[in-house]
C-alpha cells in the first residue's frame, strides 16, 4: 500500500515539474514571439503613415533586441521626418555606443553627421567639432582637411587633441 501511494506521489510530481517547464517554456517562446512581433507591427504601422504608433514598436522591440538594426534605422527616419530633434538626438547617440560591432547595416558616418548637426543647432558646439573631427579624419580626400593642413597653421585639431 505504501509503495502505491509512493507511486501515486512520484508520478503526481513529475507531472507538475513537466506541466511547470511547459509553461515556463511557453510563455519563453511566447515572449519571443511578441518581441518579433512588436517589430512586424512597427513595420506595418509605420508603412500605413501611423508613425507614432510605429516609433512605440520599435522602441518595445529594441528594449529586448538592442541591436536590431533595421528597428533604429526606422527610428532615425521617423524622429527626422517629424523633426523631433530630442529624439533622433539619443537615438543617433545610442547607435554610436553601439557601433559597428553590434549594429549591422547602419551608416554610423550618416549618424554620426546628424548628431553633429543637432549638436551644433543646439549651441553644443564641443560635440559637433568632436564629430565633424571624427569625420574629416575618415576622409582623406575632404577638401577642408586638405586647406588645414596646406597653409601654416601650427596646430592641426583631430578628436584626440580636443
Amino acid at each position: 500500500m505504501a509503495i502505491v501511494l509512493l507511486s501515486i506521489f512520484t508520478i503526481f510530481l513529475i507531472i507538475s515539474v513537466l506541466y511547470a517547464l511547459e509553461e515556463r517554456f511557453g510563455k519563453i517562446q511566447k515572449n519571443a514571439k511578441d518581441q518579433q512581433s512588436f517589430y512586424e507591427k512597427g513595420v506595418m504601422a509605420y508603412q500605413s503613415g501611423n508613425t507614432e504608433r510605429a516609433e512605440r514598436f520599435f522602441t518595445e522591440h529594441i528594449k529586448t533586441h538592442y541591436n536590431h538594426s533595421d528597428s533604429y534605422k526606422y527610428l532615425l527616419k521617423i524622429y527626422e521626418d517629424a523633426g523631433k530633434q530630442e529624439s533622433l538626438l539619443h537615438i543617433c547617440q545610442t547607435i554610436l555606443e553601439l557601433g559597428e560591432k553590434n549594429l549591422s547595416g547602419v551608416d554610423l558616418d550618416k549618424v554620426r553627421r546628424s548628431f553633429a548637426d543637432i549638436s551644433y543647432e543646439k549651441k553644443s558646439y564641443e560635440d559637433a567639432l568632436y564629430h565633424y573631427l571624427i569625420l574629416m579624419a575618415k576622409a582623406p580626400n575632404n577638401e577642408v582637411k586638405k586647406k588645414m593642413t596646406k597653409g601654416n597653421n601650427k596646430f592641426i585639431a583631430t578628436p584626440e587633441t580636443i
